[in-house]
Order: C-alpha cells, then structure tokens, then sequence
C-alpha cells in the first residue's frame, strides 16, 4: 500500500541526461534540500561528483515548465541558476572551482535553452522577460567573454514577434539557426513553425525561410548533423516522424515515415530529446508503438 510515510519520504529523480565524451552528465532533483543539483559520471574514474552544490538549483521557469538548464561545450559547461535567474560557467578542467555569472541576477528576465555561438563567443538562449505587464519571449545573444556578468546592454534580440520560442539550434559551422515559434492559442503539439536563418556578418539573422510552410504540423526537436543537414520530428502526416531538409534542392525527406509509430512526445519542456545524430549514417531513437516505447 503508498502510506503517508511513503509519499513524504526524500526521492531523488533524475532528467536531461547528456553524454559528453567519456562522461555522462544529468541533472539530480532531491526533495530532501529541494533542489537540482548538475551531476558528472565518470567512466574512467568510475565516480560521480557533485558539480554545483545546494546553494544553486540547475533549473529554468521559462514557460513555466523550464527545462534546457545547462550546454557542455568542449571547454565549459553553462548552466542556469533558478535560484537567482543567473547562468553560470564551470571550465571541465576544474569542476570543483568557484562557478563565474555570465549574467545579472535578475526576477524579470528568464533564460532557458541556451547553445554556445563558438564562432562569435556568445551565449544564444531563450529569453522571457516579465519586466512589461505581457510577458516577452525572445531568442537572445550576450557575449561571454567579458570580466564579469554582462548588462542589459550587452543583450542582443535575435528573433521576436511570437509568443514563445524554442529549440535555437546552430549548424555546426555557426552559419545559420534553426528555430522552433508558436503562437496562441497553439501548444507546441498542437501547431508549431520552424524556421531557418543565415547569420550576417554582425551576428544579426537574415534571410529567414520557414522549413514546410505548406503543411500545418507540430514540429519538434531541429538538430543538426555533423555534416550540416537539419533534422527535425514532424506530424506532418499524422504520426510524429523523423524528417531532414535538404537545403540544395528545398526538400523535405522521411527519414523513417511511419503511420503506427511515434518518434516524438509533447514538448512540454525544453530540452526533450528522443533521438540523437552519431554521424551522417546513424541516428539512435525511442519510438512509440500501440502505447509501448
């Protein structure tokens, strides 16, 4: 039987698991301090460490349902701060040093989603911002080389004039963003539109172009191969499959068009994955079928 003693006792429960070389990393939620805490397995030294500590909560509140709290690049690991709405940077050489704010602590503008611009040393994130009394939702930049957090200044607007935003993805050369928008009264399974931008030269997006303009779906998850093909899950034909567009010639081929499986789930959250690029020959994925993953 659940007794009272059973649902009041601490659980730990664990999301947005990443694998980043020989290590995997997730993030830790205990009731016991009411926090979530960024972990790092090691398979060579087969220990798990503690990244951040009970002092920040590695989360994000944008859309309410937050998730996308943390990036690993091949240097640095970028978290989001619940607690103070800041992120942070930790360098992988040191886990155990002082956490750096790239950011201002702040109660009317939240970040979630973010991805590393390499090529102009800058953050790219979602931005939600409570400080007019409709709340904003924004795809932001801010540079993350300077000596301390950076201001209201140094915030660039990249994409606006929708209601929510999702999933800023950076082609592997740093060229161009795939970009997931939605608007009211649409839920991200409901109907979504994702678009494709070139950078300029400043860093500002161009030449904008909606990837299957023609077909009202919900689409999730862009990613981008080694190789530079966008990839992307779309119900497009009633089932979520996944899909690739092919820049070239403008067209949008299945990569595994199903009509009795399902390779995608409600993007609730930000950061849902169920499938993942190995190379250009390989994908890994979840799939549904009959209700069964």
């Amino acid at each position: 039987p659940i007794t009272s003693e059973i649902t009041v006792s601490p659980s730990i429960s664990f999301k947005e698991i990443q694998v980043h070389q020989n290590d995997v990393y997730w993030i830790e939620t205990r009731s016991e301090s009411n926090t979530t805490i960024l972990v790092r397995y090691s398979f060579e030294s087969r220990r798990k460490l503690d990244i951040t500590t009970t002092r920040h909560s590695v989360s994000t509140t944008v859309h309410n349902c937050g998730g996308g709290a943390y990036h690993i690049t091949k240097d640095e690991i970028f978290y989001n701060d619940s607690f103070s709405n800041t992120y942070h940077k930790i360098p992988l050489n040191s886990l155990c040093s002082k956490p750096k704010p790239i950011t201002k602590n702040t109660d009317s503008l939240l970040f979630a989603d973010g991805q590393v611009d390499t090529l102009r040393n800058r953050f790219v994130c979602i931005s939600e911002s409570h400080r007019t009394p409709e709340v904003l939702n924004t795809i932001i930049s801010f540079p993350i080389s300077s000596t301390g957090p950076v201001t209201d200044e140094d915030f660039v607007t990249l994409a606006s004039g929708n209601d929510f935003y999702s999933s800023p993805r950076l082609s592997p050369d740093m060229k161009e963003m795939a970009y997931l928008t939605w608007d009211y009264p649409n839920l991200p399974w409901d109907q979504t539109k994702l678009f494709l931008a070139q950078f300029q030269s400043d860093g500002s997006i161009r030449d904008r172009i909606q990837i299957d303009a023609d077909v009202d779906s919900a689409m999730i998850e862009p990613r981008w191969s080694p190789s530079g093909i966008l990839h992307f899950i779309s119900d497009r034909n009633g089932w979520w499959n996944i899909y690739r567009y092919i820049s070239s010639s403008k067209q949008i081929e299945p990569i595994y068009a199903s009509k009795s499986s399902e390779f995608g789930v409600p993007a609730w959250c930000f950061g849902t994955s169920t499938y993942s690029i190995v190379n250009d020959k390989t994908i890994v994925s979840a799939y549904n079928t009959n209700g069964i993953w």
